[in-house]
């Protein structure tokens, strides 16, 4: 569609650095969403995974806005009230919404107008809660528009280092910067270069920080020992909002590319997402857990990736 076309032409503007424009846009559209509680999820590997899992904890009874990306088929599963991703039709509408706003500094971005779009959707559709995802950083993500009530990090390693940083510790300080305006955080456990940007930062703003120990076992719904550090993070998020939440509750999340089997004829796919080489080191560990008489194995991904690193880690 044409709306569609010109939003996804906003790529173009890439990564604009600065929240003045996403800032005065969300000042504009009223600050939809601004007192509703909210979980942040940040880090490189596992935040949908932790932020699906947080939404599925705190929705028991509850309607729970959930922002993610990307998406896999359509782009209103970026956007998800109680469970169900936003038509894109009724997408349309929101960014439309945003588009009307005028007198900004610059031209909003493809990932603003939509964070801009979810909050919208989540103030007009009742959502009680909000989880939501950062993009490629944190300090400059338009995710920070609203203040929120927890902050969780999941594990942080090198990816995106041509806007983030050349190693672990600076891309540990780009995401770690939303702590200055954070209440409650959680980490997974990190390489210790990473974990000692965020404690130095959350000393530096007086935060409360805890590291997770992962769970005993991967919750139903998702699989790979790389899960139970994603759900002790969303559980302790989730716990935040609603002590009474136990890890029971995160058993029966889907969320599709993540190790998902399908069976097909004969055999099984296993499509995953896995795209830097902290991500395939996970895919690997799983396969090695799970032998198979014969693999095929079909990879892809865009040119500013390690795809060496990643091909050898498949290949062994």
């Amino acid at each position: 569609p044409a709306w569609q076309e010109a939003l996804f032409a906003r790529r173009y503007l890439g990564v604009q650095l600065g929240l003045e424009a996403v800032c005065a846009a969300f000042t504009a559209l009223g600050r939809p969403g601004a007192g509703l509680p909210s979980v942040h999820v940040l880090g490189t590997n596992g935040k949908g995974s932790t932020a699906a899992l947080s939404a599925h904890a705190l929705g028991r009874g509850r309607r729970v806005g959930l922002y993610t990306s990307p998406h896999l088929h359509r782009i209103g599963e970026r956007i998800r009230v109680g469970g169900e991703a936003t038509a894109d039709e009724a997408l349309q509408g929101l960014v439309d919404r945003v588009l009307a706003v005028q007198d900004l500094p610059r031209p909003l971005t493809f990932f603003e107008i939509l964070t801009l779009a979810a909050l919208l959707e989540f103030a007009a559709s009742g959502a009680e809660l909000l989880v939501m995802e950062a993009g490629l950083g944190g300090r400059l993500d338009a995710t920070r528009v609203r203040r929120h009530n927890v902050t969780l990090f999941t594990p942080i390693d090198l990816d995106h280092m041509n806007y983030l940083g050349p190693d672990i510790a600076a891309i540990a300080g780009e995401k770690g910067a939303v702590l200055e305006d954070a209440e409650r955080a959680y980490s997974a456990p990190q390489q210790p270069e990473a974990a000692l940007v965020l404690r130095q930062l959350a000393s530096r703003w007086q935060v409360p920080l805890s590291f997770v120990d992962p769970l005993p076992r991967a919750p139903e719904g998702l699989v790979g020992e790389h899960q139970r550090v994603n759900a002790a993070l969303a559980l302790a998020g989730a716990r935040h909002l609603d002590p009474s939440i136990r890890a029971e509750d995160l058993d029966g999340v889907r969320w599709p590319g993540r190790l998902e089997r399908q069976v097909i004829g004969a055999g099984a796919v296993i499509f995953d997402v896995g795209h830097n080489p902290h991500g395939i080191t996970a895919l690997v560990a799983h396969l090695r857990r799970t032998p198979a008489a014969s693999r095929a194995l079909l990879f892809g991904c865009l040119a500013d990736k390690d795809a060496p690193t990643m091909l050898a880690a498949l290949a062994s």
